[in-house]
């Protein structure tokens, strides 16, 4: 007899581990787009931290840009939303100036992203685009000022810095639009399409997510950069392992695996997945400058085999065993021919 489902059915669900999922996940999308938007304007040192002190901050060589990310599928958001405390807490606009401090260092900007109308005096701001709050009317400026002195005790904060900033958001698939600027901002930045797209999709996505869920307090500022950022040299990086064009580093080691005795040829193939797998860690940038500086020592007339059995060990020395002798031949033609390459 089949089971009869209005028991379960007459209870309310609970989604708010849902809707708490589905925020986070707007949150880190909305920060690969602002990445992505660094690399289109051809931004050279950036980096994109991904919950930390905000959801999303923005590291510039001359000043700190802080997001707090705030999307829904109904309701107004404006003056009276952003200063209205809640039961619990303080309001939004307060705790987005408890980020001030940071101006100490550096010039700030302040930013409350929606993807709803802005309401304020006047009428609603409702075109994609950016409002700073010391163009609002007298009134509003005064609600905003007061909430903020309210919940940051001596503080005057000053309304240049905070805006509101609308934006056009999938909440239901707001991974497509992010991949298909994703894919326009690489060939723009390489020249050529991705040769898995979807394989750099995730992989982008993936560390980003990795970045993002680190819970652990940084103990110094670089670490707040490797661990909850990712940087725009990082993403290059990433960029290139996916790069389609016949001579790269990864594809000439490819070819030399196949001019190898076929019974090293899977051990050595599975060595160079395994380097792509772990290009981005911070580990794998070391272990490649440690690897070029052997190479500047080692004879130059060498061919990619005498330098792999010749310096490969010399980097294992050097490194350590956590490599085996096939990833340590890898690191070191990958460092060969990306020399030779950038020539």
């Amino acid at each position: 007899m089949p089971i009869c489902h209005d028991g379960y059915m007459g209870t309310a669900p609970d989604l708010s581990g849902s809707i708490s999922k589905n925020r986070f996940r707007n949150e880190l999308f909305w920060g690969i787009d602002r990445l992505l938007t660094c690399l289109d304007s051809g931004i050279d040192s950036f980096a994109v931290v991904f919950d930390y002190r905000c959801d999303i901050e923005l590291h510039l060589d001359d000043r700190y840009e802080f997001y707090q990310v705030k999307t829904g599928g109904k309701g107004t958001f404006g003056v009276t939303w952003a200063t209205r405390l809640p039961k619990r807490g303080i309001s939004i606009i307060a705790r987005l100036y408890e980020l001030d401090d940071a101006s100490q260092d550096c010039p700030i900007k302040l930013v409350i992203v929606g993807n709803r109308p802005f309401v304020k005096k006047g009428g609603s701001f409702d075109s994609p685009g950016e409002v700073l709050f010391a163009t609002l009317e007298p009134e509003d400026k005064q609600k905003i000022e007061q909430a903020v002195t309210r919940d940051n005790k001596g503080m005057t904060p000053d309304l240049n810095k905070a805006s509101y900033l609308l934006v056009a958001m999938n909440l239901d698939k707001p991974q497509d639009s992010v991949r298909g600027h994703l894919l326009s901002t690489y060939n723009k930045v390489m020249g050529c399409e991705p040769k898995k797209p979807m394989a750099l999709c995730e992989a982008l996505e993936g560390l980003v997510s990795d970045r993002a869920c680190n819970e652990k307090q940084q103990p110094d500022y670089e670490s707040v950069i490797s661990n909850k950022g990712i940087s725009g040299e990082e993403v290059r990086r990433l960029f290139s392992v996916y790069e389609d064009r016949e001579e790269t580093p990864q594809g000439l080691v490819n070819e030399w695996i196949k001019e190898q005795p076929p019974l090293m040829q899977n051990s050595l193939r599975i060595a160079l997945q395994e380097y792509t797998s772990r290009v981005m860690e911070p580990q794998a940038e070391s272990i490649l400058n440690i690897a070029n500086s052997l190479l500047k020592e080692a004879d130059p007339s060498m061919s990619p085999n005498e330098i792999a059995e010749t310096v490969g060990p010399q980097l294992i020395s050097n490194v350590g065993p956590e490599i085996s002798k096939e990833l340590a031949k890898i690191y070191v033609l990958i460092a060969t021919f990306k020399t030779a390459l950038e020539g």
